[in-house]
């Protein structure tokens, strides 16, 4: 064979051929990599937290639209923002949650890498004085039969992100609620301090009008004085607290940015769940999206011992080629293995054990955790409701019956109206029991359905 028929096989149709053989099972990677799995996508995540409280988030990148949070294309602030539209706001601005709704993309980037079989090394020595032209290609033949493993790991992986994700969905849900809950309560106690404060005044009023005709004492007009300061003060309070209400709900709806104000309505009513405490335990421990990534986290585990276990030899596929020689062009093929002597992955696979024990107990812990918010939400919910139902079914009918005949009293000749301003005074003070109790009672719903994955109000 001559040097000019030598060369032209070393560089042209026996090389071109080498290298596509062992590229193919990359180019069937990468393009089967192209169709990233879709269950673990922003658009899925959405639906899934829609499916669970008819809200679903935003565009996946909300910061790049617009330097101000947008709104969703149904909501008004001008009209006042209801609890539901409170909540679709902050899927669609919250910072935090969209923050950690970037881990998807790592999540996704790691299934990527995972699918790709690593590139061939190509290694020559160039014909210099004595020394032949040499070019060996190597190939990692293990990862053909490790890849499909390493992938169903890093797919449960994304699973499991996913659905912490949802989780993560479904605590900005409760927290919006709760907000929205405390920026109700909030403007309603400034409207009943601030009337206690007018009430307080004149009865303030009316003690020292007394004080001069002679009719009490000293004493007892400086407790209506002191009340009436203690009034002020309560108004005071809760227009601060009006004002940290207001920006609470406005961090959570992720509007930090916007100079709206925020009037907060209340729901006309508040429909409480019924089912008993053992149905919303079942229900949880079913569809808690927290629990479900606990259960992916041992399943990915447990793929990981496997990979671990089938790591202990490597493989290379092996292709060498030499100028001209004792007989010509050589070329041939080869193996390079490890050979499993002393060291066969004990450590990986002591490791992949490890945390397959650790997933297993993290799985035990959440459950755990579960079961205990269920309990404790529904128990607040039951607490709630029975103050509830005791402020509207007896105390506020009470003081009702009292403020009509103190004031038919009056009507019919009664030498003072003080006693008309004291009853008003208590009563407004169950108004505010009663806006107290309703607004535990916004938080306990939303607490439960937090702790058992959906909104069990419908059901």
């Amino acid at each position: 064979m001559s040097r000019r028929n030598s060369k032209l096989n070393i560089t042209g149709l026996p090389g071109l051929r080498i290298l596509a053989v062992l590229a193919t099972p990359l180019v069937v990677t990468i393009g089967g990599c192209q169709a990233t799995d879709s269950r673990a996508a922003h658009s899925e995540v959405s639906d899934e937290i829609s499916n669970r409280f008819a809200a679903g988030l935003g565009d996946e990148n909300p910061a790049e639209q617009t330097p101000v949070p947008s709104l969703p294309p149904d909501v008004s602030l001008e009209d006042g923002i209801t609890e539901d539209e409170s909540v679709a706001v902050a899927l669609w601005n919250n910072a935090a949650l969209y923050e950690t709704l970037a881990e998807l993309g790592v999540s996704k980037a790691q299934l990527l890498d995972a699918q790709l079989i690593s590139d061939p090394q190509f290694m020559t020595f160039l014909p210099v004085g004595p020394k032949q032209f040499e070019m060996t290609t190597q190939q990692a033949v293990d990862a053909l039969w490790l890849q499909p493993i390493r992938a169903r790991a890093a797919r449960l992986d994304l699973d499991r992100i996913s659905q912490s994700m949802v989780q993560n969905g479904l605590d900005l849900i409760r927290d919006a609620r709760v907000a929205h809950s405390e920026l109700v309560l909030a403007n309603e106690q400034a409207g009943f301090r601030h009337e206690a404060v007018s009430v307080r005044a004149r009865i303030a009023a009316l003690t020292l009008k007394q004080l001069d005709a002679g009719d009490i004492s000293e004493p007892e007009t400086m407790t209506s004085r002191q009340l009436a300061l203690a009034a002020e003060a309560a108004e005071v309070r809760a227009t601060q607290q009006l004002a940290l209400a207001r920006q609470r709900l406005r961090v959570v709806m992720g509007l930090t940015m916007s100079s709206d104000t925020l009037q907060a309505v209340a729901r006309p009513e508040m429909p409480a769940p019924t089912r008993d405490i053992d149905s919303l335990l079942e229900d949880a421990l079913a569809t808690r999206p927290d629990l479900r990534a606990a259960e992916i986290a041992i399943e990915t585990a447990g793929q990981r011992i496997g990979l671990a276990r089938h790591q202990f030899i490597n493989l290379d596929a092996i292709y060498d080629a030499n100028g001209t020689g004792l007989q010509g062009f050589e070329s041939g093929p080869g193996l390079r293995v490890s050979l499993p002597l002393f060291n066969r992955n004990q450590g990986g696979i002591a490791i992949a054990d490890a945390r397959w024990n650790q997933a297993t107990r993290q799985y035990v812990t959440t459950r755990d955790r579960v079961a205990l918010e269920v309990r404790n939400s529904h128990t607040q919910l039951v607490a709630a409701q029975n103050d509830l139902a005791i402020v509207q079914e007896q105390v506020l009918p009470a003081l009702t019956r009292e403020q009509e005949l103190v004031r038919l009293r009056y009507q019919r000749g009664g030498s003072s109206y003080l006693p008309v301003l004291e009853i008003h005074s208590r009563y407004l003070d169950g108004q505010i029991r009663e806006s107290q109790s309703k607004a535990a009672l916004r938080r306990a719903i939303a607490e439960l359905d937090r702790s058992v994955g959906h909104r069990v109000t419908d059901d």
